[in-house]
Parts: C-alpha cells; sequence; structure tokens
C-alpha cells in the first residue's frame, strides 16, 4: 500500500523515451506536436538538450502553472513533474494520453531506453548523526557520524528485474558542500530492456512505478518515514 506523507521527498518525477520514426527525424514535428496539445500545454520554451549535446537542443511545453511539462528532441520525449507531484494515477494518465498523441504525429511504432525515474530530496534536521539510523539502503556505510563538513559522496547500484525485463538502479548521495548542509539526495530510476511499443509502455509503467515504490519503501528507516517524512497514518 502506498505511504502518505505530509512532507513528501519528491522533487520531480520523469519518464523519458526515444523513437525512431520511420522516415527519420522530422523538424516540423515539434510544431505540429504543440498545435495538438497547445490548448493543455501552452507556453513553449527552446531549452537545451537533455542529453547534453551542444549541437542539440529541444521544445518545452508547459502547462500554465509550469508542470508538469513535455519536452521533445529530435528521437527523445520526455514528461516531467516537478514541484507539484499529482499522484501517480492522474501522473501515469497524463503520460500515456500524450505519449500517444505524440506517437501518432512521429509515426513511430515502437520506443526504445524508456525509462522512469524519481528524485528525492531527504534533509536530516540533526548536524551530527549515523547514517543507518535512517537509511536502509544496502551499501557500506561510513561509520562514524555525519556533519556538514563531511565531504560529498556517492553511492550507485543497479538491480535487474526480470518479470519486468528492465534494470533498476539508484543514485544515492549529498549535494554540494556547503550549500547542501544536511540534504541528501535518492534518485531511482528503472530502465526497460529493449523496444516497446506504446500498448506495452502503457501495461509496464505502473509495474515500474510499484517496483521505485518498493525500493524507496525499504531505502528508509521507520523513523525517516514517521519523523522526517511525516507520514499519514490510518490514511
Amino acid at each position: 500500500m502506498t505511504r502518505i506523507y505530509h512532507a513528501p521527498p519528491l522533487r520531480e518525477a520523469s519518464f523519458q523515451a526515444t523513437f525512431s520514426p520511420p522516415t527519420g527525424w522530422d523538424s516540423t514535428v515539434p510544431g505540429l506536436y504543440y498545435g495538438d496539445i497547445r490548448t493543455d500545454f501552452p507556453v513553449k520554451k527552446e531549452v537545451p538538450s537533455s542529453s547534453g549535446d551542444e549541437k542539440g537542443g529541444g521544445i518545452r511545453f508547459e502547462t500554465a502553472s509550469g508542470t508538469p511539462y513535455i519536452q521533445v528532441e529530435p528521437y527523445r520525449w520526455s514528461f516531467v513533474a516537478g514541484g507539484f507531484y499529482p499522484g501517480w494515477s492522474v501522473f501515469s494518465t497524463l503520460l500515456v494520453e500524450y505519449l500517444k498523441r505524440f506517437f501518432s504525429v512521429t509515426g513511430a511504432v515502437f520506443a526504445r531506453d524508456t525509462r522512469l525515474i524519481y528524485l528525492n530530496k531527504i534533509r536530516i534536521p540533526q548536524e551530527k548523526f549515523c547514517l543507518q539510523e535512517f537509511f536502509n539502503l544496502r551499501q557500506t556505510w561510513p561509520s562514524v557520524g555525519r556533519s556538514n563538513d563531511c565531504m560529498s559522496f556517492f553511492s550507485t547500484a543497479k538491480i535487474f528485474i526480470k518479470d519486468l525485463e528492465s534494470v533498476l538502479s539508484f543514485t544515492f548521495g549529498t549535494g554540494p558542500k556547503p550549500l547542501s548542509g544536511n540534504d541528501f539526495y535518492l534518485e531511482i530510476e528503472i530502465r526497460a530492456l529493449g523496444e516497446m511499443s506504446l500498448a506495452r509502455i502503457a501495461e509496464w509503467i505502473t509495474p515500474a512505478h510499484n517496483a521505485i515504490e518498493t525500493f524507496f519503501d525499504g531505502s528508509f528507516s521507520e523513523i525517516t518515514h514517521t519523523e522526517i517524512f511525516r507520514e499519514v497514518k490510518n490514511a
């Protein structure tokens, strides 16, 4: 059962996929797509490529509030909810609807490198503490208490999920010092292996989301769930 929090750590939820349209990339696609979605995403902005390609770039289509937004780049489509997350039911419904429209505009049949990513920010109020008190991630933790002058660190791992033919990976670490204080970041990503049709993506995303939720739930101690995230009891 999904936990509900008064102070949820989720900062951004995103879905990404790449495509190979039958006739290659058509530079008119963003404009055609915008014409189809502009009622719901009226704001259009040019943005740098999410892949860091200096020669490329993309178009971001935003709602009036700025989130969620859709980003279209050559051969890549992203759906992102940052700041305000509407909940999985709304997020997944919108994702599939606007992805379906993108498939229609491009004529694409399959997507690949399909990913669901959740970025979480966890702030620990104490200046000195043991990581094991708040985190259950299966890795080797520093054996001493951590303070604000500790060096930043990152840890990553990958887990193959056979039933989903996917790989779940996570990156855990601190932010740059000294600005981050006692902020920790946990990014959880699940990536499907191989190509998927739109129908297969619609079937895959909820089990993929559930796999992320299960990993997230087990990553923290009950103290973190109840005192840091302030879980709503009997919700």
